[in-house]
């Protein structure tokens, strides 16, 4: 932007500014006023404004071929594929700790965390003398981008070098600027160095990358190979038995013992005392293994039948004990005769 200064010291209130458009790129010139940006209707000729477009353009051009070997205003790789961006962040932020892993000829590296910021130490062997330096290294997730700057004397330069991720399309970008401002300065390292940097991160993330597709297909070959074993070795199931007496007679002996536990502790007593004698439930199921033991009759119903005759009369007939002893007892007695018919029908 450009605004007249008035021969009283005071500012002009309209300005005119030169912008640059990136997509696509192209500048434009106009005049507008300071405070809302109102866009004014300017008379200079249009000829004078083409003119003056041009010159910039060929300044630019004339910088171009003239900087070609050094990083200068900046420099970005070509877009890389094969390789998302966690992958390329991944390796960026390794270089960090990994100088070598980014083509740097280094050695001595020692990486200390802080609050906030890495400091790493480390000596430069391409350098007359191997000079140890130490920087400031700052890792912004959330603008992608890592910033490097040197110490000198126990205090940060006012320069930072920025290694940036850029997503569409993925690419990296290194320039370097002030930490105050945020200008861009002209960094006179040569870009033969920023290229081999852009590489070697490049080919670490292609690893990783390469990595990750071998783990994911050797994890889909060992699901199905296992699949595979499981199908061909699987055992065939039982053929289905049928119920013998002795069967019949385990399962009678067993559920008398689990109604018995059912019972609380002072109606076992009672139970063992007068109402209902063990050697009641012994008669039953020895009753019940002989009518295992006999021809089957064509109805169920008839089986229990003949079993309740078959059993001991101290089991089926009602206690002399209490009222609430008795129903006790009885809802017991309904219990076992039920498993009873239900076994006797899988007998069937």
């Amino acid at each position: 932007t450009y605004q007249k200064c008035m021969d009283s010291g005071r500012l002009e209130g309209i300005e005119r500014v030169i912008k640059v458009h990136k997509d696509t790129l192209r500048m434009e010139i106009f005049e507008r006023k300071v405070g809302d940006g109102m866009r004014l209707n300017w008379n200079m000729p249009v000829t004078v404004a083409t003119e003056a477009l041009g010159n910039i353009v060929s300044i630019a051009h004339r910088l171009e071929r003239n900087l070609t070997d050094v990083i200068g205003e900046g420099v970005t790789s070509l877009p890389m594929t094969g390789i998302t961006h966690r992958q390329l962040w991944r390796a960026m932020t390794d270089t960090v700790y990994h100088p070598h892993k980014s083509g740097m000829n280094v050695d001595e590296v020692t990486v200390t965390n802080h609050d906030g910021l890495i400091q790493r130490t480390m000596r430069l062997l391409e350098k007359p003398g191997a000079p140890k330096i130490t920087e400031s290294v700052r890792v912004d997730t959330d603008k992608l981008e890592i910033s490097y700057r040197r110490v000198l004397g126990g205090k940060e330069a006012e320069e930072e070098r920025i290694f940036r991720l850029h997503k569409g399309p993925l690419r990296l970008e290194m320039f370097c600027r002030y930490v105050d401002r945020s200008t861009p300065l002209h960094w006179q390292a040569p870009r033969q160095v920023a290229t081999e940097v852009f590489d070697a991160v490049f080919a670490v993330a292609a690893g990783t990358a390469r990595l990750m597709r071998v783990v994911t297909l050797v994890s889909a070959l060992t699901t199905f190979l296992g699949l595979a074993w499981m199908l061909n070795h699987r055992k065939p199931s039982p053929p289905p038995t049928t119920l013998s007496p002795s069967h019949l007679s385990h399962a009678a002996l067993t559920t008398a013992r689990l109604v018995e536990q059912q019972a609380t502790n002072s109606a076992r007593r009672r139970l063992q005392a007068s109402c209902m004698p063990f050697a009641g439930l012994a008669a039953a199921a020895t009753a019940c293994v002989g009518l295992a033991g006999r021809r089957k009759t064509s109805s169920s119903k008839h089986n229990l039948v003949v079993l309740q005759q078959t059993a001991s009369p101290a089991l089926l007939q009602p206690s002399p004990c209490g009222q609430g002893e008795n129903n006790s007892l009885t809802t017991i007695q309904q219990q076992w005769f039920n498993v009873v018919n239900q076994s006797w029908l899988a007998h069937d």
